[in-house]
């Protein structure tokens, strides 16, 4: 008994010293110089300079609040009377820092923030109208009971039902072939087929009511800028940008297939393979063209910020391409919504959270094993290298000279692999340097390179891609004499037995 005694005194002393297991964390403030500074990667034209919303102005952005998200199910398989249910709900807010009391509770709050959004729109028969046209027409996936994942609704105030928009969860959330959702991957949400259909609705209702065509040539010339102008950059791709037509623009726009996406900074025929968010916080640089650096977990919740809203009013020297910034507004408090620091931090904490799946596919031990050895007697290790599967270094492109002092700043593996260097050359997010991606979880991703361009890594270590009259299974613009994928040719050499051996070695990273 006496033993007993002492094990509870000493457990209540211990409670009584730790707050019943609480965790007091400090919240990052990550839009402060400090962390703002040197965060960017400087521009393949090192004469533009990023001029971000100051941080004054950022503090004036309202914060978003986040509430109770219920599922989006595809038309016709919602329970019965689901939304007549839902607009019967009190609003609850859902996210409160000041119950965060353990690393697991700001993982769990990240995930609300993942799946939120800064923008909102009422839910109605067109946005359901819309689901069963992309469902029927593009493919749009959909997991088990019918959900859709990319969306969620959301009860801001008693009746009135609103779905969230662009989000972390629409890019990076898949629904596998047996319906089951996986979080953090490359996702399959059709992002250009659902807008190149908007493109279609708006250009058949302006000819419909005989608008000009060069009115309409001006109208969409406001997309063309928010999306992908960059003036400043005197190139072919550019000024192709300008000159294209409606129904180019569209076509090149609807061209894009799975786990690719035309996001804002890329330009027309210049797309991105989305990539996944695994072991995140092992890797040094974020986006294809390394833009941003990641230093800290400060540096991942400026991205987040930056990619969520303010990105959009960032100044490019004197180019205010997009948005003005809250000072320069008639009503500074309509500029813009932001996530708070708070919120930030736990979406962080859970995207740091996140580990790639297995692949469900078992490879042969034999094989794999042989894999490996080719994998490291080819010198896939030099760029590849393990436990992160990436050097963690930036490639320049054909054509690019860095300045030497880059050498001590960056971390640069001076050799080109010849990959199409649009992106990295002619965008508002071109740095003249491509990332050496993580091969980690690589067996999940349905476009590779940067553009998309490959879909399997059969195709990436086929000669056949080399020749003018390859067939491409991923993004190739309209504007493309060729459809041959040129850059990355190691491994093309090997004998067909060693290609099925590397691939099922990478296959089970």
């Amino acid at each position: 008994m006496r033993t007993l005694y002492r094990v509870l005194l000493t457990c209540i002393a211990l409670t009584t010293l730790f707050g019943f297991m609480t965790v007091t964390i400090d919240i990052p403030k990550p839009y402060i110089k400090k962390y703002l500074e040197g965060v960017y990667v400087p521009l393949a034209d090192s004469t533009i300079r990023i001029n971000y919303v100051p941080e004054d102005q950022y503090e004036k952005l309202a914060t978003q609040e986040i509430y109770k998200s219920y599922p989006v199910y595809l038309p016709g398989r919602e329970p019965e009377g689901y939304y007549e249910s839902l607009s019967q709900l009190e609003p609850e807010v859902v996210f409160n820092e000041d119950e965060l009391t353990s690393n697991e509770d700001w993982v769990k709050a990240g995930e609300l923030v993942f799946d939120y959004s800064l923008s909102l729109r009422p839910l109605d028969s067109t946005f359901l109208t819309r689901l069963t046209l992309l469902h029927d027409k593009e493919k749009l996936p959909v997991g088990k009971d019918g959900i859709i994942p990319f969306y969620k609704l959301v009860v801001p105030e008693k009746g009135v039902l609103l779905i969230t928009g662009r989000s972390c969860v629409m890019c990076h959330t898949k629904v596998m072939p047996d319906s089951s959702i996986i979080k953090g991957a490359q996702g399959n949400f059709p992002f250009d087929p659902d807008y190149a259909e908007d493109l279609r609705g708006l250009l058949d209702n302006a000819r419909s009511h005989n608008v000009p065509q060069e009115q309409i040539m001006q109208g969409l010339l406001g997309d063309k800028m928010f999306l992908f102008g960059a003036p400043w950059i005197k190139s072919v791709a550019q000024q192709r940008l300008m000159d294209m037509s409606p129904e180019g623009f569209i076509e090149n726009i609807d061209r894009a297939t799975s786990g690719v996406v035309h996001r804002h900074g890329t330009n027309i025929g210049t797309p991105t393979s989305i990539p996944d968010l695994y072991n995140l916080q092992d890797r040094k640089y974020l986006d294809h063209t390394g833009l941003m650096r990641h230093r800290s977990i400060e540096d991942l919740m400026l991205y987040a910020t930056f990619n969520e809203e303010t990105d959009f009013m960032s100044k490019y020297n004197e180019y205010n391409m997009l948005r003005p910034w809250p000072n320069e507004q008639e009503n500074p408090m309509q500029a813009g919504r932001r996530y708070s620091d708070a919120q930030l931090y736990a979406l962080a904490k859970y995207i740091y959270s996140l580990n790639a799946p297995k692949n469900p596919i078992s490879q042969p031990e034999e094989l794999v094993n042989k894999g490996q050895r080719i994998f490291a007697e080819e010198g896939c290790v030099t760029c590849h290298a393990p436990p992160y599967f990436s050097n963690n270094m930036l490639l320049p492109v054909d054509g690019f000279r860095f300045p030497k002092s880059y050498k001590s700043k960056l971390d640069i593996f001076d050799i080109s692999v010849g990959t199409d260097p649009q992106l990295a050359m002619s965008t508002r997010r071109g740095t003249g340097f491509y990332k050496v991606p993580s091969l980690i979880g690589v067996w999940n991703r349905q476009a590779l390179l940067h553009d998309g361009s490959i879909t399997s890594l059969e195709e990436l270590l086929s000669k056949e891609r080399l020749q003018d009259d390859f067939e491409r299974t991923g993004y190739n613009a309209t504007y493309n004499t060729s459809q041959k994928v040129e850059g990355h040719p190691f491994g093309l050499e090997l004998s067909t037995e060693n290609k099925q051996a590397l691939i099922a070695y990478v296959n089970s990273l």
